[in-house]
């Protein structure tokens, strides 16, 4: 091969590789905006669990302290 088509070959290469790079660089973005957005919600059943957890505290106290009929 002359230096001429080895270069073709290497634009060529970069070329490919640069949208293989362009298209795994979306997916990642996507990829993290989803694991942003699971975390997210974790956090949020979390904080239901703990109102939850609270109510039922003071629920169980006010059942206690109350006088039975």
């Amino acid at each position: 091969m002359s230096d001429g088509s080895q270069g073709e070959i290497n634009h060529h290469e970069m070329r490919l590789l640069r949208a293989e790079v362009r298209e795994l660089s979306q997916q990642v973005h996507d990829l993290v905006e989803a694991w942003n957005t699971a975390r997210g919600m974790v956090k949020f059943i979390k904080l239901l669990g703990s109102i939850a957890t609270a109510g039922g505290a003071i629920w169980l106290m006010i059942q206690a302290i109350w006088p039975k009929k």
